[in-house]
């Protein structure tokens, strides 16, 4: 939870899962791929070319509806790792832009870490269905109401 490049933005070459509905009910397991260099470009030429891939052309636009989970991961990184603090746990440095934070944001970190933090614990488990009959719906009222308002 606490990298801040799911993308691999750094890389040559990125792979992700195509989280689109065309692809919904495919079974080949198509990826999206991400060639960044020159270097990248030539390797899946390469292995096009072999019959090792097939390549097909798509926009910007369809990677990121494809990849949408990043943009949350961008800006939740700053709440894992304020929680991360808070536990003492060891976090790394990173010298990344990370994305404006929400409010909201605030509220999906805190019951996603709670969720993980009940279901870590066997004892804990019988909360489990408290936080999704009261609390979720509670705080997505809470959250519609805060929409937009961001923090530093």
């Amino acid at each position: 939870m606490l990298c801040c490049d799911g993308a691999a933005e750094l890389a040559d070459i990125s792979f992700g899962d195509a989280w689109l509905p065309e692809f919904s009910d495919d079974k080949s397991g198509t990826s999206v791929i991400v060639s960044r260099t020159p270097k990248g470009d030539g390797l899946l030429k390469r292995m096009m070319t072999k019959g090792i891939i097939v390549l097909n052309s798509t926009t910007a636009a369809k990677v990121a509806e494809s990849q949408q989970d990043f943009r949350s991961k961008k800006v939740n990184i700053k709440l894992y790792m304020l929680y991360a603090k808070l536990v003492r746990q060891k976090i790394p440095t990173y010298d990344a832009k990370l994305g404006k934070l929400e409010l909201t944001d605030v509220v999906n970190v805190s019951l996603r870490l709670l969720g993980l933090y009940l279901s870590s614990k066997r004892r804990l488990w019988r909360f489990i269905p408290v936080l999704h009959k009261r609390l979720v719906p509670f705080l997505g009222k809470v959250q519609r109401f805060f929409r937009g308002l961001s923090i530093s």
